[in-house]
């Protein structure tokens, strides 16, 4: 465990990035959820509010995914596959163990990870900072 408090990313980054845009594409909006970020008059940013459409059965869909939101996807996704490399080889796991399905999977997991090489996937050094 970290005897140091981690870093806070700015809301504004968050979304920037293509991080609030992967988290509601790929896991709250099939669940009729949706994350926001909220912009204040001052330009202040925050997390939140958490729009409910759980009565929908086919939950939330962006409208359209521009050229943009690809490049966004993208950078997450090698983000996330460098991620799990890393914490595979660290922890054994890439996404912590809940339940007993988790531990079955975990071996599959395992296994394509380390079949990719932390390089694989890696985003390009000019990339980390940009809008992509």
């Amino acid at each position: 465990m970290r005897a140091e408090r981690p870093a806070v990313m700015d809301p504004a980054e968050f979304q920037r990035l293509g991080y609030l845009q992967e988290v509601n594409r790929q896991f709250l909006h099939p669940l009729g959820l949706a994350l926001a970020v909220t912009v204040e008059e001052d330009g202040t940013t925050s997390i939140g509010p958490v729009y409910d459409g759980r009565s929908d059965p086919e939950g939330f869909t962006f409208a359209e995914l521009t050229e943009t939101d690809k490049a966004k996807a993208e950078f997450v996704e090698r983000e996330w596959i460098r991620r799990m490399c890393a914490r595979t080889e660290a922890l054994d796991f890439g996404i912590q163990p809940c339940t007993d399905m988790d531990h079955e999977l975990r071996d599959q997991i395992r296994d394509v990870f380390s079949r990719l090489g932390p390089g694989d996937a890696a985003p390009d050094e000019q990339e980390g900072g940009s809008d992509g």
